[in-house]
């Protein structure tokens, strides 16, 4: 709005000058400079504006659509790695706009805090936010005795979704995990990407953080009413 005012009121100086004194070329160049760069500033300033925004509603929608669509399991590991930052503050922010919880299994708390003070502070944010919910999991001793805690996270999961979603950068750990639920006849989405999703939630942090975007401004669907 501001660079727009500025730039008529330039061009409409200009002009007045121009006629006034005569024609000149380049007393018009000189004239007509500071417009041609204010609207420069000011398209560029719109056109990097539009692609934070479209930037913005793909990750969202990455949340929406995939990582949030219905239980969702995040490997221990993932919780205890600084190097995923970026990726629980978007996440934040999401469930908060969105006034929505993730759960949490008591045994996997206890297996993420033990001997990690940054995923133990990481988890008291979210538990203040109001973003999780710490419940007690369901699985006999006898159920999937044999496999990691996840696996187990994922089979206690199973009893109450259609569908679950594990997310884990281990290969070993998902292929255990798909055949676990397979057993169960439940669907599993597997998101194994979060390496190259993290500059997205980088940008993402920051574009909110900036005032640039407003979170889940065109997801309004997946926001619960109070």
């Amino acid at each position: 709005m501001v660079p727009g005012i500025i730039t008529s009121l330039v061009l409409v100086t200009a002009l007045v000058v121009i006629f006034s004194i005569g024609y000149h070329p380049f007393l018009i160049f000189l004239l007509l400079f500071p417009f041609s760069y204010l609207a420069g500033m000011y398209w560029s300033r719109r056109s990097g504006s539009r692609t934070v925004k479209r930037t913005a509603q793909k990750l969202e929608n990455e949340f929406v659509h995939e990582l949030l669509r219905d239980m969702i399991v995040i490997d221990s590991r993932i919780w205890q790695e600084e190097n995923y930052n970026s990726f629980f503050r978007a996440l934040s922010i999401i469930l908060s706009a969105a006034r929505r919880r993730i759960t949490l299994y008591d045994r996997q708390y206890s297996e993420i805090v033990q001997g990690s003070p940054y995923a133990e502070d990481l988890l008291r944010q979210f538990r203040e936010q109001g973003i999780t919910a710490i419940e007690p999991l369901q699985v006999s001793p006898e159920e999937a005795a044999d496999e990691p805690l996840a696996v187990k996270l994922l089979t206690g999961a199973a009893k109450t979704y259609r569908n679950v979603t594990f997310v884990s950068d281990d290969k070993d750990l998902i292929a255990r995990a798909r055949k676990a639920l397979k057993q169960k006849k439940t669907g599993i989405t597997t998101v194994d990407y979060l390496q190259s999703f993290l500059p997205l939630c980088r940008h993402y942090v920051a574009a909110v953080k900036a005032g640039t975007i407003i979170p889940l401004s065109k997801n309004r669907a997946f926001v619960l009413e109070k």
